[in-house]
């Protein structure tokens, strides 16, 4: 009995092992998980319809090098603090949801050429900022100017916080083309901070 109890025992903790670790991330509504980050493809992760995507865990960066990514689902989705790096033509879109969902303390976007997303027009946005229902955190987009590259975001809503009582914007000398079709272009957020560049179009526009 004590030896098949044992046996048991061995086989539970293996199997534990072998158990995939999510990282909170997730492309099309598949989530990136220990055993498929290396392999990144639209076999595994159908909502990629071209172009090359990978994902580093150590430093949770999600690299976008001339990707198209479409899907009913949230396009791209962070469940935990990380970034977002793209090289060449990269576009994201959500037929049904909007297209990049932060839903933790800070997504960082980076990168050379541009990156649009596009959300559903029907009230959803290109990229959304919320605070996992939670009232502790705050929850903070940080786009970078670093590598000279554009973000585009449009949809109902072009960039836009979930209630606006704690969501941030942070622009670190980048460009940024925000467009809301029905609802804010930028809108329902704490706060937004310009470092080294400000609002050029519509003129004279403010942020209150």
């Amino acid at each position: 009995m004590k030896q098949r109890i044992l046996l048991l025992m061995l086989t539970l903790l293996t199997g534990m092992g072998a158990w995939a670790v999510d990282y909170n991330v997730m492309i099309g509504g598949v989530q990136i998980t220990s055993s498929n980050y290396t392999a990144i493809n639209s076999s595994n992760f159908p909502a990629i319809q071209s172009g090359t995507v990978t994902f580093n865990p150590s430093t949770m960066t999600l690299t976008l090098t001339n990707a198209v990514i479409e899907s009913a689902n949230y396009a791209v989705w962070f469940n935990a603090s990380g970034r977002i790096v793209f090289e060449g033509t990269n576009t994201v879109t959500s037929t049904g949801k909007s297209a990049i969902y932060q839903n933790f303390e800070q997504l960082e976007i980076q990168g050379s050429g541009t990156l649009t997303a596009n959300g559903s027009l029907n009230y959803k946005c290109g990229i959304l900022i919320s605070k996992n229902g939670s009232s502790d955190n705050n929850p903070t987009l940080i786009i970078n100017g670093e590598g000279g590259g554009t973000v585009i975001a449009t949809g109902a809503y072009g960039i836009s916080g979930m209630v606006g009582d704690t969501e941030q914007l942070v622009v670190n000398g980048a460009t940024v083309h925000a467009t809301g079709s029905s609802e804010g272009s930028i809108c329902d957020l704490k706060s937004i901070t310009l470092n080294d560049c400000s609002i050029t179009s519509p003129a004279n526009a403010t942020y209150t």
